[in-house]
C-alpha cells in the first residue's frame, strides 16, 4: 500500500504541475502514471536470436521490456537485485492493465504515443474547462434525502 501511496502522490503532484506549467509536463504525467512509461527503457523489434545471447530474447525472437519499480523509491533492494534478474522482471508482465503491443508487428505503434498524449491532454483540458463553468451548488446538489442524484449528469466526464 505504501507504493500505491507514493504513486498517488505523485500523480497528483505532477498532474498540478501539468496544469500550472503547461502541456508538456502533463503529457509526462499521463506518460508515467496511465501508459506505464512504456518506451522508456527503448522499445524492441524483432531481432534475430544468437546462441551467445544471455538476454531473455535468446529462446525467442522478441520480448518485451518493462521499466520497472521494485520497491517505492528505496533504492536497497534494486542494488540488491542482480543484473539477470533484472532483465527477467522486465520481460515479465507487469499485470498494471496497460496494454503492451507485441514486440515485431505491433511494436511500431508505440510512436504514436505523441499523438496519444496530444489527445488525452486536449480532453484532461477540455474537461477542466468545463468544469470550472460547474457552480458549486451543482456539485453539492440539494442535499435532500433521496435527491443525491440530481445535478450528477452535469458532473460525468465527457468523450474524447
Amino acid at each position: 500500500m505504501k507504493i500505491f501511496r507514493e504513486q498517488w502522490a505523485g500523480m497528483s503532484l505532477s498532474f498540478d504541475l501539468g496544469l500550472v506549467k503547461g502541456d508538456t509536463e502533463m503529457a509526462a504525467a499521463v506518460w508515467r502514471n496511465l501508459l506505464g512509461a512504456r518506451g522508456a527503457r527503448g522499445i524492441l523489434f524483432d531481432e534475430p536470436s544468437s546462441p551467445s545471447s544471455s538476454s531473455p530474447a535468446s529462446a525467442s525472437t522478441s520480448y518485451y521490456r518493462r521499466s520497472i519499480n521494485l520497491v517505492g523509491g528505496s533504492s536497497s533492494p534494486i542494488r540488491a537485485t542482480d543484473s539477470q534478474g533484472l532483465l527477467l522482471s522486465e520481460a515479465q508482465d507487469d499485470n498494471s492493465g496497460v496494454h503492451d503491443f507485441s514486440p515485431g508487428a505491433d511494436s511500431d505503434k508505440y510512436v504514436t504515443y505523441p499523438e496519444v498524449m496530444e489527445r488525452v491532454i486536449g480532453y484532461v483540458r477540455r474537461e477542466v474547462v468545463r468544469m470550472e463553468s460547474v457552480e458549486d451548488v451543482d456539485v453539492m446538489g440539494v442535499r435532500r434525502t433521496g435527491r443525491e442524484g440530481e445535478g450528477v449528469d452535469a458532473l460525468k466526464f465527457g468523450k474524447i
